[in-house]
């Protein structure tokens, strides 16, 4: 083996090892910058975060700052910490960081029914929607290019209080398209669940948190 060929898969690695390292794009662009906390640190804040007694302000700023962490530990952690919380406010929070640190946000359709008692045609299926934009002010998840608007406003869902809605125009098939609505809720936990309707049917709804 050339003394060039081991260079190039020594720099091959390299690469790989620090973009594993990295925090993600969208984590680094929701944090003013990445911060490198002591285990003492990380301890206090997280100890804060799971207090029942602490000040939901108190906690906020400190899951924010867990979420800033460059260690996708401590961040993951934060995130499943702080679903516990006392606050809806916080939770509500929570429930948007979990949402948007998703590169495809999955929507597990359960047993539909439509107006007429039919089963539903897209009774048990996961739904795919890739994240295109966020936008933290407006509480919007895009899930196509939202141009100069805060938000696409065919295809997005939006933090509503202690939940989402959620108004998704999708290509179901070759050709026809058929908006995903409705509004799911969420209190403690991994999972937030609705019902969401699509091509005249309801159906029961679940989205994996983390």
């Amino acid at each position: 083996m050339t003394r060039l060929t081991i260079m190039t898969r020594f720099t091959a690695l390299l690469i790989a090892a620090l973009l594993l390292a990295a925090p993600p794009l969208r984590a680094q662009a929701q944090c003013a910058q990445m911060n490198d906390f002591t285990r003492d640190e990380t301890r206090q804040l997280m100890s804060l975060l799971v207090a029942p007694e602490a000040d939901p302000l108190d906690q906020l700023f400190a899951f924010e700052d867990l979420m800033c962490s460059v260690s996708p530990v401590v961040r993951n952690m934060a995130l499943k910490a702080g679903a516990t919380s006392g606050s809806a406010d916080v939770r509500s929070q929570i429930l948007f960081r979990a949402l948007s640190q998703q590169q495809i946000i999955r929507v597990e359709l359960g047993e539909g029914r439509a107006g007429d008692g039919t089963a539903g045609e897209y009774s048990n299926r996961i739904l795919n929607m890739p994240v295109e934009a966020v936008n933290d002010v407006a509480g919007c998840i895009s899930f196509q290019p939202p141009g100069k608007a805060t938000c696409n406003q065919t295809h997005h869902l939006m933090l509503m209080g202690p939940g989402i809605r959620v108004f998704n125009r999708m290509k179901m098939d070759s050709s026809r398209w058929y908006t995903l609505n409705g509004d799911m809720t969420y209190s403690f936990g991994d999972t937030i669940d609705g019902e969401l309707s699509l091509k005249g049917a309801v159906y029961p709804a679940t989205i994996r948190l983390f």
